[in-house]
């Protein structure tokens, strides 16, 4: 039995449901009105003020010029980065994702954002204030992941601060739902229980051993890190760490 690729699968939710691909709620599967958008990006704006604050307690100044937000998506919040910054660079593995974003950062009028794909992180210099990255590496297998999040930190210049939220724990039963569902046809099968398209993308979901990722941290040279535990939300547990290089 073949199991979903999760590259495929965001580009298939970039071209038909971005949106809802980045705020999986209900209320946004679909939805591309100016209400709706309004909305999703003001999310956006309320988590890097949030984001912002917490970085100010913990070093008091810091104002990052370059940005890089990692799994950016259709620029939920590279926007608000790019209100702050003088630079951001928002990655992702869907080119149809990216392509939105670019739509919506010109809405804005914003020229101070670059996108690329992930496949092109390989050119970009250590020298970001901010590396971040949200709502993302739970849906990307944990080996893969793991390789992401060693680049990320490689990418912080010295001085510069890492944000990376992921998911640490889950609810008995969760992992060999998200196990099991990653087959393609038991996917499908479920589409037509919950009745969507048969062939609607599925979204993964895992869960990292923040040990390891700790011990990948410090193979990057990263010696201090905090961690921010989240509220358990959709039976899963998750932090975000940070560090500084």
């Amino acid at each position: 039995m073949l199991r979903t690729n999760p590259s495929k699968q965001w580009e298939r939710f970039g071209r038909d449901d971005p949106y809802y691909g980045v705020v999986s709620r209900e209320e946004m599967r679909g939805r591309h009105d100016a209400e709706a958008r309004a909305s999703f990006f003001a999310s956006g704006e309320e988590q890097v003020a949030a984001l912002t604050d917490w970085l100010g307690e913990l070093e008091p100044g810091f104002a990052p010029r370059r940005v890089l937000d990692y799994g950016c998506g259709v620029g939920r919040l590279v926007i608000p980065f790019a209100l702050r910054a003088n630079s951001v660079v928002g990655i992702d593995v869907s080119p149809s994702m990216l392509a939105e974003a670019a739509n919506n950062a010109r809405a804005h009028e914003l020229d101070n954002v670059e996108f690329l794909t992930v496949d092109e992180m390989d050119r970009l210099a250590p020298d970001f204030d901010l590396v971040h990255s949200a709502l993302v590496l739970q849906h990307i297998p944990v080996r893969q992941g793991e390789r992401a999040i060693a680049r990320l930190a490689e990418l912080v210049r010295p001085g510069g601060i890492g944000a990376l939220h992921f998911q640490i724990g889950a609810r008995r039963g969760m992992r060999a739902y998200s196990a099991v569902m990653s087959f393609a046809f038991v996917h499908n099968l479920a589409n037509l229980v919950r009745r969507r398209p048969w062939s609607y993308p599925h979204m993964e979901m895992h869960v990292y051993d923040l040990g390891r990722v700790a011990l990948i941290l410090r193979e990057r040279g990263i010696s201090r890190v905090i961690v921010q535990l989240a509220k358990r939300e959709g039976g899963y547990d998750a932090c975000t760490i940070l560090f500084r290089r």
